[in-house]
């Protein structure tokens, strides 16, 4: 600024057959320039990481669907059951929480209540398979559930109705897109109709197996692609 009031760079003009009135203007424009106050610096929010793992091993919760897609199933205002089975990073494609925080694995279970039920209730309900019927290899059962930010975990329609034992405590496969409490309807919704009335079966813990005598089943043709929902 200094060097601005004082004619900075006049001088070299006189040696010049140029006119300095021009250079004379630019340094009054630049000083108006550097006098406006600076603005502030903005503040840059830090990542908050988002607690991922909110259940204790075992817990079960009564999910209800709310949704108005949830009404072209028939399925709005039932109860769907899911339980914690495990806990870890999103294996690699996924995305990993922040700070290293470990994201919570869950089980589905393939039965709809009308009202809220008890943990007895769940009986020998199965597991509801997370993925397409497929013969050549073995069943995604369970999935990481994904939560982004804090207002996306749907608390409002979430029950806790106890602590039980895990089905299947042995996980043998790990692919399959993972769960998003943002996506959750839809998620379940194609699961629930994706496997209603076919069978699998159970060759060890935690390995389940499609049961289907022919190679080519006409249904799944049939039924919407799972990124349409």
């Amino acid at each position: 600024m200094n060097w601005i009031e004082n004619d900075g760079g006049v001088s070299l003009w006189e040696r010049s057959d140029t006119d300095s009135s021009n250079w004379i203007k630019t340094l009054k424009k630049l000083k108006i320039k550097l006098e406006k106050t600076i603005p502030s610096k903005k503040r840059i929010r830090k990542p908050v990481a988002v607690n991922q793992n909110l259940w204790n091993m075992g817990d079960v919760y009564a999910y209800q669907f709310h949704t108005e897609e949830s009404k072209l199933d028939e399925v709005y205002g039932k109860h769907i059951l899911f339980q914690k089975m495990g806990e870890g990073q999103h294996w690699p494609g996924g995305i990993e929480s922040l700070a290293g925080d470990s994201t919570m694995r869950i089980h589905v279970f393939d039965r709809l209540f009308d009202t809220i039920p008890t943990i007895e209730s769940i009986g020998n309900v199965r597991l509801l398979p997370l993925g397409y019927p497929c013969e050549d290899n073995n069943l995604c059962m369970s999935n990481f559930v994904e939560l982004s930010a804090k207002r996306e975990y749907p608390v409002k329609h979430l029950t806790y109705i106890g602590n039980m034992p895990i089905p299947s405590n042995k996980l043998m496969i790990r692919r399959g897109t993972p769960l998003m409490w943002t996506r959750i309807e839809p998620q379940c919704r194609f699961s629930l109709q994706l496997w209603q009335g076919r069978e699998y079966e159970t060759l060890e813990d935690g390995v389940f197996r499609y049961i289907h005598d022919d190679i080519y089943d006409p249904e799944l043709s049939r039924l919407p692609e799972y990124k349409q929902l």
